[in-house]
């Protein structure tokens, strides 16, 4: 499968996050919930995916409208738990 999205590390520059955080943590339409570690998120390679990779956007009956996606190698990603989809609320911490 192939995603677009926008990475996690731009959002969380963009708004301007405090160097003191230590996580973020996530919670889908139906309240299941996954915290990130920063030090993941800083490296690079979590996604928020918000298409398809043909650049349609993911229906919530297959994840949408936003799912991480981790890249190879991001230590995160390694726990299936850690895929979250259908994601509503993104909370530094």
């Amino acid at each position: 499968m192939s995603f677009q999205g926008v990475w996690l590390t731009d959002v969380l520059a963009a708004t301007g996050i405090d160097d003191a955080a230590a996580g973020v943590h996530l919670t889908a339409l139906d309240n299941y919930q996954v915290d990130i570690p920063i030090t993941d998120v800083r490296a690079g390679g979590v996604l928020l995916a918000t298409r398809t990779g043909d650049g349609g956007a993911i229906p919530i009956a297959e994840g949408g409208p936003i799912r991480i996606v981790f890249a190879d190698g991001v230590a995160s990603g390694a726990n299936a738990n850690q895929w979250i989809w259908s994601v509503t609320t993104i909370d530094v911490r």
